[in-house]
């Protein structure tokens, strides 16, 4: 057991993690595309599924430090090859979180942790209760549904939150690498995308992108979340770390353009707008970090005009469709706005319910319809007591980050920031692939609070 535990602290763990979630996607990615057989993908998914379950399980069961379950929590929700809707759920997904369930409960049991409520606590708290309220004035045959499943999931949800704030045990260069690790899975999964794709300037042009379980804009969204943990471990590196860091920085943000996600590509050039003063501020290698990054720089012009001689037809259509955006009707998005606020005026202290949202398509496939805006889609979902929620919640989470300010604490920021910002453009909260992650850093950054970790760097 010693020796588990050994590996578990080892540098080895992430990518081990990472690589068998890797290989569990690209199997069934590429039977997806026909490249083997089409049913291993269902296969695949159950076994992914009962994999990363018993897993969970036996950490949970075997260590006391929660935190060995949470790379497999976070990289579960990226191995999915296809979208699936609410009838057509992987059927092992309730397996798996059984499983998980099982080893959280036990591990309560068995170790007996102190459970403590965290400094980010109240804000989730407020949002969960508006989350359960939300719709709960319209009487339809799913109320009473609606209201059972949305509860179950506050209930289960701030239990484990409070399971791992309080019995995690990490540094933050950790967290880094493991949302590092997560950016460059995303990464890899593009390429592989385009890899497979007949017509790459096609892909780009249509922005038809899709790696299973999201496409190009959910992709921008999560790598918006990671790079900033990748440069946080590049500024605070030396030599030959400050140049791989400022690589896979680099590769992060290129495959964010290559999204062609325009309020990703907006978020992203504010945010490195903002940063580029403080990372050059806090480098411990100065000099190395601004050659990599002024080598990177040239290496990118070099290959734009390169493009552009090789390819000039193709060069220019994708400028043109780039510098054209229509904002009369905001990309197509202007009906989808004008719904969530008359769902507001008819609905407006508590809105029409998380659940409300769930139609059908003319093929008849349930699917959920999003507001691409995080504040319209919490007005539309929860009324005006959701969006003041919502902010009270955005409030006390940016409050605890400034308070006592640390490079730590500001690679944290930048992260939530700019994703944040990007839900201005697009859903961000509310889309479970963005919420695991966004969920297991403030829980983890709980345990760095209570262990004083806070303190790594000094106060700014």
């Amino acid at each position: 057991m010693e020796m588990i535990k050994k590996f578990l602290n080892s540098y080895l763990y992430i990518p081990t993690v990472f690589l068998i979630s890797l290989t569990f996607w690209l199997i069934a990615y590429l039977s997806k595309n026909n490249v083997i057989d089409n049913i291993i993908i269902y296969k695949i998914e159950n076994i992914s599924l009962i994999t990363f379950g018993v897993i969970a399980l036996l950490l949970l069961v075997f260590f006391k430090n929660t935190y060995y379950f949470i790379p497999w929590v976070i990289f579960i929700p990226f191995v999915f090859a296809r979208p699936f809707d609410a009838l057509s759920i992987p059927s092992c997904i309730y397996i798996g979180l059984g499983l998980m369930v099982v080893g959280l409960i036990l591990n309560i049991i068995i170790y007996k942790p102190k459970l403590k409520i965290g400094q980010f606590f109240f804000g989730l708290l407020v949002l969960c209760i508006a989350f359960v309220l939300g719709g709960i004035n319209v009487k339809t045959d799913n109320s009473s549904f609606q209201l059972m499943i949305t509860t179950i999931c506050v209930v289960a949800f701030l239990l484990v939150y409070c399971l791992i704030a309080s019995s995690s045990s990490i540094k933050f260069d950790e967290i880094a690498r493991l949302f590092t690790y997560l950016g460059i899975f995303l990464v890899i999964q593009l390429i592989v995308f385009f890899y497979l794709y007949e017509d790459i300037t096609v892909a780009f042009l249509n922005k038809v992108t899709n790696v299973g379980w999201g496409i190009s804009n959910n992709i921008a969204l999560i790598l918006l979340f990671t790079f900033p943990f990748t440069l946080y471990l590049a500024f605070s590196k030396k030599h030959v770390y400050t140049i791989i860091y400022s690589l896979l920085t680099y590769i992060q943000i290129v495959a964010i353009i290559i999204t062609y996600s325009r309020g990703a590509i907006l978020s992203l050039a504010i945010g490195i707008i903002i940063l580029i003063p403080f990372v050059i501020w806090k480098a411990k290698d100065k000099i190395t970090l601004i050659a990599s990054v002024v080598i990177l720089i040239a290496v990118t012009i070099f290959g734009i005009f390169k493009i552009k001689e090789i390819y000039p037809d193709e060069f220019l259509k994708i400028y043109e469709i780039v510098t054209k955006l229509d904002f009369e009707n905001m990309n197509g998005r202007t009906p989808i706005y004008e719904d969530c606020i008359n769902a507001l005026k008819e609905y407006p202290i508590f809105g029409k319910g998380v659940l409300a949202t769930f139609t059908e398509d003319p093929n008849g496939v349930v699917v959920y319809e999003w507001g691409h805006s995080t504040i319209l889609q919490t007005v539309r979902t929860m009324g005006s007591v959701g969006c003041i929620a919502m902010l009270f919640h955005l409030g006390q989470k940016y409050f605890v980050l400034f308070k006592k300010i640390n490079v730590a604490k500001m690679t944290v920021i930048a992260s939530f920031a700019i994703s944040g910002l990007y839900g201005l453009f697009d859903v961000s909260y509310y889309f479970i692939n963005y919420m695991i992650p966004l969920i297991l850093c403030m829980a983890m950054l709980e345990c760095l609070f209570k262990n004083s970790g806070e303190q790594d760097y000094e106060v700014l």
